[in-house]
């Protein structure tokens, strides 16, 4: 929803585009990485081979696909948006762009058509985890690949793989709207009716550099270390196994569906409060990690698209930006007053955005811990971005959800916007949590979120978090423990097991027993 703060920093932001316009980078000087693209490649040195930052995207097409064409639709894509024919090598230990001229893209393609269509899925989830799991060179390219699965002569899933370097949540909408621009004018015979991008990244990235201590830019960065001062420096969710000393990136994800009713009662709350659908499931959740940890002060890490200029909206590329926002749950609150709280911290953290975080953490230097990410832990994201309406050259486009087994954070809940739905998903840390868990985390966020907003008034620290179904079986499980408790207490049923067998084995952990 607009806000007057959001519409004043867009016409701030249009003003200065028209006055201040991103240059053409001198191409015949090395070409540095912007702030945030530096970071990923020092990231990638550090784990050679990491499908981490693999972006995935897949999307199912229904009709009569002329593959020839969208060859040449690839094609023109990676003629059109320079980042996608760029490698990033270093000199002297340092990263430069390398843009490689146009060529011809080779899609390959995988037919499952004489497959049994029972087995197609599973094959087709094989598939898509490959191409998830296939690491991409950056220094000497390509850093995206695209495969075709066939999976009848009218249904064909199209396999995405773009590296975070090159890519983020707002180029998704932008590649589906120029790729299927460009196979309707392949199929057309046609020119396409893109216009040329004002820019390209290599020039943002040096335009960005240079605007690294402008005043406004310190001033910004002073805003966020005034916020965060004090912080406490974990989110110290309660695991299923120890955290291990360095963090592998292994993950996994579980999806869940809002249903109707909560969608319309959010909206409904949304007007009530003036507030955006992203405010009201972030106080939620920051609720859910309360009645978790008990922590009444912690930071939740949320992206935004970093495209504050006209010119950047329709490029592919990696410029978004993690903001780091406080949650305040002192005195416990109603949520009406969670949520109050939650929109006054993401309108000023949004009015700052543009100080980069990375850069941030440079300032603040908070104490470095390989097993975990500095400031926050877990983050939110609310995916909105307009994506093409369910065409595409004439066929029926629909996303299709890859598990690429990874993950960033401990945990990430992503709510998507799609064609009147709200999809969610939660990507957790497979080395710190069973899938069971993550689960009930979810359900007990979709049942505090719908209490609240039938009882905003109500404290967050008395919603309920259990539906009915799970709090009769916690009933039932109580009456379990209640009867076991009626026998031998634990130490004295291992005691007399001890006696009965002495030199039995009782631990065994690897290569050691007791």
């Amino acid at each position: 929803q607009p806000t007057v703060e959001g519409l004043a920093h867009a016409l701030e932001n249009a003003h200065a585009a028209a006055h201040d316009p991103i240059p053409h980078a001198d191409r015949t000087q090395p070409l540095p990485l912007a702030t945030a693209q530096q970071r990923l490649w020092f990231l990638e040195r550090l784990q050679p081979n990491s499908v981490v930052y693999n972006v995935p995207l897949a999307l199912r097409l229904r009709g009569k696909l002329d593959v020839v064409q969208l060859d040449a639709a690839l094609t023109a894509l990676a003629a059109r948006h320079e980042i996608l024919r760029s490698s990033f090598p270093a000199i002297a230990g340092q990263p430069i762009t390398v843009v490689a001229e146009p060529s011809a893209f080779a899609l390959a393609i995988c037919d499952l058509s004489t497959m049994s269509i029972e087995s197609r899925p599973d094959e087709v989830e094989k598939l898509l985890r490959r191409d998830a799991e296939r690491t991409l060179n950056l220094e000497q390219g390509p850093i995206w690949n695209a495969n075709l699965i066939r999976l009848d002569a009218d249904d064909y899933i199209l396999s995405l793989v773009v590296h975070h370097i090159a890519f983020d949540g707002w180029s998704a909408g932008v590649l589906l709207r120029d790729l299927s621009e460009f196979y309707d004018a392949a199929l057309l015979g046609r020119p396409s009716t893109l216009r040329p991008l004002v820019v390209q990244y290599p020039d943002f990235a040096v335009w960005e550099r240079g605007r690294r201590d402008h005043e406004a830019m310190l001033n910004h960065i002073d805003y966020w270390k005034h916020t965060l001062d004090g912080l406490p420096p974990v989110l110290d969710l309660p695991t299923d196994r120890p955290r291990p000393a360095t963090w592998s990136g292994r993950g996994a994800i579980v999806n869940l569906t809002i249903p109707d009713e909560t969608v319309h009662g959010l909206d409904a709350l949304c007007r009530q409060e003036g507030v955006t659908r992203f405010m009201t499931l972030l106080a939620a959740f920051q609720a859910v990690l309360h009645r978790y940890t008990g922590q009444t002060d912690f930071a939740v890490g949320t992206p935004v698209a970093g495209r504050s200029r006209p010119e950047l909206a329709e490029m592919i590329g990696f410029f978004v930006n993690t903001l780091a926002l406080r949650a305040d749950i002192t005195g416990r609150p109603t949520f009406r007053e969670l949520l109050r709280r939650t929109r006054e911290t993401t309108l000023a953290g949004f009015s700052h955005q543009e100080a980069h975080f990375d850069r941030l953490v440079e300032e603040l230097q908070p104490r470095r811990d390989l097993s975990r990410s500095p400031l926050f832990q877990v983050m939110f994201i609310l995916q909105n971005m307009p994506l093409p309406g369910g065409e595409f050259g004439g066929l029926t486009l629909e996303p299709v959800g890859v598990d690429p087994g990874v993950a960033k954070f401990d945990l990430t809940l992503t709510a998507v916007e799609w064609q009147g739905e709200l999809r969610v998903s939660a990507e957790y840390a497979t080395d710190l949590f069973e899938h069971r868990t993550i689960e009930r985390i979810l359900t007990h966020w979709q049942t505090l979120l719908h209490a609240a907003l039938d009882h905003p008034d109500q404290r967050i620290d008395t919603l309920p978090l259990h539906s009915p179904a799970e709090a009769l079986a916690r009933v039932q499980h109580g009456r379990a423990k209640s009867a076991f408790a009626e026998g031998p207490a634990l130490h004295e049923q291992f005691a007399s097991r001890a006696a009965q067998t002495p030199d039995a084995i009782a631990l065994t952990c690897e290569a050691h027993t007791l």
